[in-house]
């Protein structure tokens, strides 16, 4: 769970960050605000580091040095085809990180804007960045010394155990019948439903139609930046991985569509598509992809196994949380039924 921390991180002191990380730059130290901890295995850590007029970016990684070296790849990458990206800063003796008592430290520019905001224009013009940044690394390589970072994945596998998973949690529900269970049972064909078209469409898929380029696999708005000029920069290249470009597009789509005021809309998804294609077109096993990851109830089947295989959920809690998930995919069929439709027609064309 991230956290917002007021004062230092106990990863380090403050004389700590200044002698032993900030004096590896060259770059004036006037002060530092810690962002952002997450103390969990993969421990990381964000901070802003404030020098003179200028802002950077500190960031504790939590992967290797290996895994660094492709992060890095990917961002010089789309630097040099004029993506807005901010690129690692190196240190006075041109390492890329610092290592201290363990840790990976880099330096970023600290970018300045707005959090993208889920209007048409914003949606539209992410889905057309998304598009071109998978256009223009369809041949992205490393550089020597990196790890490769592929995203091998079987949806026809991860449908049929997820359907598997749904089915084994309805009789759950049936055995139980209390409260939650009632509520559970009460929206499952529904539910299930949009499983069974899954399931259909994953059978029916061709992999060897999919694109692999390189996916930023956290395409949200929390690292989409809109600065002064109404530019867009993409930050947090972490989790980037070689893989199939639908799958960032699916991603960011799902995450739209599951918000309150952009909920499960159709103007939103086909926009989404078409602006995506401008750049990079979507074949129909790649809309066959989009469908099955927009059509699949994850929520509602993680909510429900949860409760289920829990020792004393606080069942008003888990009540709440699968009524909110409930309220919110109440339009869900309708976009899959919209989608089906849209597919029919882009065969028809096509």
């Amino acid at each position: 769970m991230l956290t917002n921390v007021k004062n230092v991180f106990p990863l380090i002191t403050e004389d700590e960050l200044i002698n032993n990380i900030i004096s590896k730059y060259d770059i004036l130290y006037s002060s530092s605000i810690p962002i952002k901890f997450k103390n969990t295995e993969k421990q990381r850590a964000v901070y802003k580091i404030i020098s003179g007029d200028k802002n950077y970016c500190l960031k504790k990684i939590y992967f290797s040095k290996a895994d660094l070296y492709f992060v890095y790849s990917a961002i010089e990458w789309l630097f040099r085809w004029n993506f807005n990206v901010p690129r690692i800063i190196p240190t006075k003796d041109k390492n890329k990180y610092v290592e201290y008592k363990n840790m990976l430290f880099i330096l970023m520019p600290w970018i300045e804007g707005e959090k993208f905001d889920y209007d048409l224009n914003d949606i539209s013009y992410a889905s057309l960045t998304l598009g071109k940044i998978h256009k223009f690394t369809t041949n992205f390589y490393p550089i020597q010394g990196s790890s490769y970072r592929f995203r091998d994945e079987s949806i026809k596998s991860s449908v049929d155990k997820r359907i598997k998973y749904l089915i084994d949690t309805c009789n759950l529900a049936f055995k139980k019948m209390d409260e939650f269970s009632k509520l559970f049972l009460k929206h499952f064909d529904n539910y299930y439903s949009c499983a069974k078209i899954a399931k259909i469409l994953s059978e029916s898929m061709n992999l060897n139609n999919l694109k692999i380029s390189l996916c930023h696999s956290d395409y949200v708005s929390k690292n989409l930046i809109l600065d002064e000029n109404n530019e867009l920069w993409v930050i947090d290249f972490d989790k980037c991985t070689i893989g199939y470009s639908i799958h960032d597009l699916s991603y960011f789509l799902k995450r739209i569509l599951r918000r309150s005021n952009t909920n499960w809309d159709e103007e939103v998804t086909i926009k989404s598509i078409l602006s995506y294609s401008i750049n990079n077109e979507l074949n129909m096993d790649e809309l066959k992809y989009l469908a099955i990851y927009l059509c699949f109830p994850n929520k509602y089947l993680t909510i429900s196994r949860e409760y289920f295989t829990k020792q004393n959920p606080d069942k008003k809690l888990y009540i709440q949380e699968i009524f909110r998930c409930i309220e919110k995919d109440k339009k869900q069929i309708d976009l899959i039924n919209f989608l089906l439709d849209y597919m029919d027609n882009f065969s028809s064309i096509h």
